[in-house]
């Protein structure tokens, strides 16, 4: 008699990210070891409890019992901090022209790929096409899951100051000959809606935009409660960026030694400084730089950060992604490592410096309760190993689960 068998093929199908936190908006967060800001003594077998968008409480497991109705995330042997910001990249490749109409999944991936499986919660785009906006909107929105995004519009340029850019690009770029010029294009931006202003205040190998024009952008800007962002580009671009008072210079520089009577100007008047060091690699290498002057510039940049990070000035995390393609920041922690800066300065220019110059402390940068719920999860502890803050298990926004 043959036997019977009957077989029962059984497919489980799991939510989407996007279905389960849609179903939970109450998250906690149990387990990890958190680092609640650059400054805060870390809290062992924490517990995050997240209801909406904002953090309702922290503490340990022996202080907090979880209510009924949270979604359990088991945080055990992972180290929790605020969620991340990158204060320099670009949406300048190709694939984002279409974001007014991509379907939202597919979207959702991009900025995964980009920003959020590296545990950025929010983003600042320096360079400003016309379709950043469909991005920020659509994120705004929540009809797409990805980092909160500031944006600039295109840049502003002194006449005779855009040579080294591309001819095309040249075209599309604000180019001003006076501060008269220069207020008139700044409330252009601003009437578009850019969030901050991006200046180059450098070209060449000495060339700089005039003080007086610097001045004309800053106090306009400023007078609307906006940043602006310079572009360095060499020690005259710096010394014209610091007298005209821009908030942040958004790159090191590498054609000079910065003069420390630059540095100290610049913290004085509490300019942020955004490393992007591996950018320089990158750049070398797409320039055919010889060995020795690739060096060179790394060099250059590395004893800049070196200098205005053991000063105590502001320090912002900032990758210049978009114009580099390679979107890994683990090599710009080692460098930053490399350059002297400590866990907690490391934590700093991720969380609560960009936050302060935005204006959100009491919203973002900490995890704590009434913060908005931007939260990353890693599977090594940074404390010990810069590079660990590249190890992403979770990135939460605003109480969602992105990555």
């Amino acid at each position: 008699m043959k036997s019977l068998i009957v077989v029962f093929i059984c497919v489980c199908i799991f939510p989407s990210t996007r279905e389960l936190t849609a179903q939970n908006s109450k998250l906690a967060l149990v387990g990890g070891k958190i680092y609640p800001s650059p400054t805060a003594g870390a809290i062992e077998h924490s517990v995050v409890l997240i209801n909406g968008t904002k953090i309702v409480d922290v503490g340990t497991k022996r202080g907090i019992s979880i209510p009924d109705g949270y979604m359990v995330l088991d945080c055990s042997g992972t180290v929790l901090t605020a969620g991340y910001w990158n204060c320099h990249m670009h949406f300048g490749e190709r694939k984002w022209a279409r974001a007014d109409s991509l379907p939202a999944q597919q979207l959702s991936d991009l900025l995964k790929e980009m920003l959020t499986q590296y545990g950025f919660t929010t983003a600042v785009d320096l360079w400003g096409y016309d379709y950043v906006r469909a991005i920020q909107n659509r994120v705004s929105a929540g009809e797409v899951l990805g980092a909160r995004i500031f944006r600039a519009d295109l840049p502003i340029h002194m006449k005779g100051g855009t040579d080294y850019l591309p001819a095309e690009i040249v075209k599309t770029v604000y180019v001003v000959e006076n501060p008269i010029e220069a207020r008139n294009a700044t409330r252009t931006i601003l009437t578009n809606g850019a969030d901050v202003i991006k200046i180059y205040t450098g070209f060449g190998p000495d060339g700089a935009m005039s003080t007086n024009v610097v001045t004309a952008i800053t106090a306009e800007a400023h007078s609307q409660g906006k940043l602006v962002f310079a572009h360095p580009e060499n020690n005259a671009g710096m010394r014209a960026a610091i007298d005209g008072l821009v908030d942040v210079v958004a790159h090191t520089i590498t054609r000079d030694t910065v003069p420390q009577l630059l540095l100290n100007k610049m913290k004085q008047a509490g300019i942020a400084l955004i490393p992007t060091v591996k950018s320089w690699n990158f750049w070398a290498k797409q320039q055919n730089k010889p060995s020795d002057e690739a060096q060179a510039m790394i060099t250059n940049a590395l004893d800049g950060l070196r200098r205005y990070s053991a000063m105590g000035g502001s320090i912002l995390f900032g990758t210049d992604i978009g114009g580099i393609t390679d979107y890994d920041p683990t090599e710009e922690y080692h460098l930053m490592g490399e350059a002297g800066m400590s866990f907690q300065q490391v934590l700093s220019s991720l969380t609560t410096a960009p936050a302060a110059l935005f204006r959100l402390s009491t919203t973002t940068g900490k995890i704590a309760p009434g913060m908005d719920a931007d939260i990353v999860v890693l599977s090594a502890d940074p404390s010990t190993d810069v590079v660990a803050f590249a190890r992403i298990k979770h990135t939460i926004r605003s109480g969602k689960i992105v990555y």
